[in-house]
């Protein structure tokens, strides 16, 4: 089975995790259809954490994966430990598009964590101001 993933951290194309999903199909940038927010978790290694308070849309690469690919990212996104989980929502692809797609969802406490706009890191915004509807 395929599923289609918005990636919006480290495994975004040239972050820390990105080989990861070199072997699965790449379908473009994207942005979700309802607000959410990002916070960064700051540790040993800062990544984003998506969280259901509706303040942006934010924004990521859209990519289809396998059944394989998808265990092997709950394992890295410690789903089995509640620390983040899988939920379905729509994007909205370059192309104007809409489509259902699964995305990480952080499930610990975010009070002593740092807003982090809607596209993490934020020197990455620039890439994805197409996406963004113009008022």
């Amino acid at each position: 089975m395929k599923h289609l993933l918005l990636t919006y951290g480290t495994l975004k194309k040239s972050h820390r995790n990105s080989a990861l999903l070199d072997n699965q199909k790449y379908l473009g940038k994207a942005i979700t259809k309802d607000k959410f927010r990002l916070f960064e978790i700051n540790g040993n290694y800062k990544y984003p954490a998506m969280v259901s308070e509706p303040l942006y849309q934010v924004v990521g690469e859209l990519y289809e994966c396998t059944d394989k690919c998808m265990d092997y990212l709950d394992k890295l996104e410690g789903v089995n430990y509640g620390l983040y989980e899988r939920r379905p929502i729509l994007v909205k692809t370059e192309t104007g598009e809409e489509a259902e797609a699964i995305a990480y969802f952080f499930l610990k406490e975010t009070f002593d964590c740092d807003d982090a706009g809607p596209c993490w890191p934020k020197h990455d915004s620039h890439f994805f101001e197409e996406l963004y509807e113009k008022p």
